[in-house]
């Protein structure tokens, strides 16, 4: 598997160190990572189950927070999400062929978009749940494809999708947002190779008939 270098993945996923200490650390105690001595970490390659527990518990907690911002919503809340898809679309328009650097800078631009949608609930309490859960499905994704090459089309695929949710977060109607979220979770199962299904986010319809379009 991948050899995990903090620094490397700090900068990779926008974060500090110490999340991602925690979760290669969290990872060795669960046996997913490795530690050869002068060597570093190293991962193991996760079961399916893990794989999927972990995108499935990072999935619900960005629906809580999407559903937590819109509670304190205001216009511009999402707006620095249009910046990180602008950088997404310029990194696809140079790349015929997405290598390791590549899809390094993209996992970066992806963290960042994400992080800032946490960040738009204004919990701090949520953001370090999400930070402790996602460093560690990031990693596990990471290592799933990283052996992946992907095409100038898939990688356009993957900006229009990051696109369409910042559109609908910004469009003031948490419905619309939270449909496409899941919508988004779900395309990136299938292209992470998480074997994911309707049933899984079942869960993520609760309460999507009570929240209401709100003032923009």
């Amino acid at each position: 598997g991948s050899r995990l270098v903090e620094a490397e993945l700090a900068a990779r996923l926008g974060v500090s160190r110490n999340p991602v200490r925690e979760a290669i650390t969290r990872l060795e105690q669960q046996g997913l990572v490795v530690s050869i001595a002068n060597r570093g970490a190293f991962v193991v390659s996760p079961t399916p189950e893990q794989a999927h527990d972990m995108f499935l518990l990072r999935a619900h907690l960005e629906h809580l927070a999407v559903r937590l911002a819109f509670a304190r919503y205001r216009p511009g809340l999402f707006a620095s999400l249009s910046e990180v898809c602008g950088a997404m679309s310029r990194l696809a328009r140079t790349s015929s062929r997405v290598g390791d650097d590549q899809l390094g800078d993209f996992s970066l631009l992806d963290a960042q978009f994400h992080t800032r949608l946490v960040e738009a609930a204004g919990s701090p309490a949520l953001l370090r749940a999400w930070e402790t859960v996602a460093p560690t499905d990031i990693i596990f994704l990471y290592d799933r494809t990283r052996s992946v090459a992907f095409t100038r089309a898939e990688l356009d695929g993957m900006v229009a999708r990051h696109q369409q949710l910042g559109e609908a977060l910004q469009g003031g109607d948490s419905r619309v947002a939270l449909a496409e979220l899941r919508a988004h979770f779900m395309a990136a199962s299938r292209r992470d190779t998480v074997s994911l299904d309707e049933g899984s986010l079942a869960i993520l319809d609760w309460g999507i008939d009570q929240d209401r379009e709100v003032s923009r």
